[in-house]
């Protein structure tokens, strides 16, 4: 997709289905016209997620230190920074979640029904649901332009999506990833930080991961400072 022009299609089929129409629903034209469509992604009406799904039995991943939470299946594991595996010194491996996290702690927290050592559980983007803050003191507006002139000619489509309010840019691949399943990616900046939102979804997890993401709240109780000397 290039980043002037917005696949109308894309995004809302590949995670979330088609907005405003339920299953079975028949759309009904209303003019026979053509429809102009806006160039500028910030021109569309976001999209805003909704519960797919009951959300009876999930649990609550609460990161007071970074400053959000949201609910995700029961059925998942927390990997924080206290689950990941000392650093290796072999230049070819990387650190690998060995054991379960109580809570969500850390920069970085990784969510998935695979279980420790399972060989599937590594520091990469593929997975269930992946959460990566870091600082980033450009504002918002800034920060999603910036990376929209940066996807000129890749393999992906992207929506206006609000997340607790929040101006968000949700990017799908349109290839094919790990396991059939396609990679998606959600950027947004709130207090000085940048939330990346990330995994790999299937049709059936579709409803799963709307749901996840209306339950996402950003918090006022961050605790983390910028290191001296932080380019941001």
């Amino acid at each position: 997709m290039l980043a002037s022009a917005v696949v109308l299609v894309g995004v809302l089929v590949f995670v979330f289905g088609m907005p405003g129409t339920a299953p079975g629903d028949t759309p009904t034209a209303t003019s026979t016209e053509p429809v102009a469509t806006p160039t500028n992604i910030f021109d569309m009406e976001p999209i805003v997620p909704e519960a797919k799904v009951s959300t009876e039995g999930w649990k609550t991943c609460r990161n007071e230190e970074y400053g959000y939470e949201f609910k995700f299946p029961g059925e998942w594991n927390i990997y924080g920074a206290d689950a990941l595996s000392e650093p290796n010194p072999h230049p070819i491996s990387k650190r690998v979640y060995v054991r379960e996290s109580e809570e969500c702690n850390g920069a970085s927290v990784f969510l998935s029904a695979f279980e420790p050592w399972s060989g599937a559980l590594g520091t990469s983007d593929d997975g269930d649901f992946h959460i990566n803050v870091r600082f980033n003191k450009t504002s918002n507006h800034d920060y999603l332009r910036t990376f929209l002139s940066t996807q000129d000619g890749k393999k992906s489509v992207m929506e206006h999506v609000w997340v607790d309010g929040q101006t968000s840019i949700l990017q799908a691949d349109t290839n094919t990833s790990l396991y059939n399943g396609r990679s998606w990616r959600l950027r947004t900046v709130s207090s000085n930080k940048e939330y990346r939102v990330l995994g790999s979804f299937y049709a059936e997890q579709r409803n799963t991961i709307e749901t996840i993401l209306s339950t996402f709240r950003f918090l006022d109780t961050s605790t983390t400072t910028a290191p001296s000397g932080t380019s941001e």
